[in-house]
């Protein structure tokens, strides 16, 4: 790894339909022009940007984290939240692809496909979890549950993960988000959950925000002026430098640090990186 202090694990590309406006060039691009030897991607419920931009960062030298976001839905208070999960090794990467494969086949509730929490415990070995934001995993169940319940909670994802489990901190200018974020830093100091420092960069440029602003209104159907519109984004999820997240989080390093150490766990990548075609028989 380089010697920056902090490299994003939760990037969303156009990938994550009608979310984001990065695309697959101007990423590595972006990590190449601000020194950050890795990254990872997690668009929402899918990893159809995995192949190609694994492909596209390895001819460039830059580590890729195949990753997804996914919405993980709980039987018990029929609640759904979110989670962050990052290949670790290949057993991961076929874990997460049926987790995604059995939420659009057993898992589709209003139309977003949801993973059951009960499918995580056969299928969360090589897998690194971080319950991500204000809806992630442990932000919305801790709150609502009794104190009594909060060790049985947090040790069940334990068992799951293991030492592969993680919360994230957020500054990207949402509402309560100091107040969540207070809540999230004792989680983790009582339960010794590591803290990840996020910035879910769904734009390039701090001066791209008016693109994404257009692209999520052609995806709401819906206008810029429109005073009624759903705005669950900030204008500061951008691709932010290693110093800015460094100056964000100035007061937490640990939380900058521990996206370098996830990145030096995750090892997976494609074996073939070239095109196969099948081997049809010409007949004489």
């Amino acid at each position: 790894m380089n010697t920056t202090s902090f490299v994003h694990l939760d990037v969303n590309t156009q990938y994550s339909l009608g979310k984001s406006t990065i695309r697959q060039d101007s990423l590595i691009d972006a990590c190449i022009e601000k020194n950050m030897p890795a990254f990872g991607v997690t668009d929402h419920n899918n990893l159809f940007a995995a192949y190609k931009i694994y492909k596209a960062s390895k001819k460039k030298g830059i580590k890729f984290i195949v990753g997804s976001t996914v919405s993980i839905f709980n039987d018990a208070d029929k609640k759904n939240s979110k989670l962050c999960l990052l290949c670790e090794n290949e057993v991961g990467y076929k874990n997460l692809c049926y987790l995604i494969t059995q939420s659009y086949k057993d898992g589709m509730i209003q139309s977003e496909p949801l993973v059951n929490i009960k499918w995580l415990e056969n299928h969360s070995e090589g897998l690194i979890a971080i319950s991500s934001y204000s809806n992630g995993y442990f932000q919305q169940t801790l709150p609502v549950s009794s104190e009594s319940s909060h060790i049985e909670i947090v040790e069940s994802f334990r068992n799951l993960f293991k030492d592969r489990l993680f919360m994230s901190i957020s500054r990207m200018g949402f509402p309560n988000e100091e107040k969540i974020n207070e809540y999230i830093i004792e989680i983790s100091s009582n339960f010794n959950i590591p803290l990840v420092a996020v910035n879910n960069p769904i734009f390039m440029d701090k001066n791209d925000f008016l693109s994404l602003e257009a692209r999520i209104c052609i995806d709401q159907g819906t206008i810029l002026d429109d005073p009624r519109r759903v705005k669950n984004y900030t204008s500061e999820q951008y691709f932010k430098s290693s110093d800015e997240m460094k100056e964000l989080f100035e007061d937490i390093p640990e939380a900058l640090s521990n996206t370098l150490a996830i990145a030096k766990m995750c090892n997976f990548g494609f074996e073939n990186n070239e095109h196969v075609l099948p081997d049809f028989k010409i007949p004489k």
